[in-house]
């Protein structure tokens, strides 16, 4: 019986952790979004820095996501991913994502890793295309 569940428990360890790839991916999360510090300093509503609000997918589970060789740039391994920034084109993109905040959705687009301080999680969204 112990042979059962150690099975099992692999198995959902196993599904639970497929990687998400770079490109051309479908990403399920719940939608919510978040006001950080921009700039000049990146640091502190506070004390003065420009609020950037994002569009953000909180992960049902963590996520590894695989590497991705492009050419000669190679997108970074992550183990435990549990949210991901969007990056959105267009005011009527961010206007018709208002109504899914707190909602599970489906979005799909191309995966890069964080390198501004305009990113927020160590994966962003590009090309992101959102429904329910």
């Amino acid at each position: 019986m112990k042979i059962i569940y150690l099975l099992v428990f692999i198995s959902f360890t196993a599904i639970a952790n497929q990687c998400i790839n770079y490109k051309n991916t479908e990403i399920k999360g719940t939608l919510y979004r978040q006001t950080f510090p921009g700039p000049p300093n990146y640091e502190s509503l506070a004390s003065g820095d420009m609020a950037e609000t994002y569009f953000l997918l909180k992960l049902p589970l963590p996520k590894c996501v695989a590497d991705d060789k492009e050419g000669e740039k190679l997108q970074e391994n992550f183990d435990s991913i549990t949210d991901i920034q969007l990056v959105l084109t267009g005011q009527s993109t961010y206007n018709s994502l208002q109504f899914f905040i707190g909602k599970p959705i489906t979005c799909t687009g191309n995966l890069f890793s964080a390198i501004t301080g305009h990113h927020h999680t160590k994966v962003l969204l590009s090309e992101a295309s959102c429904h329910q």
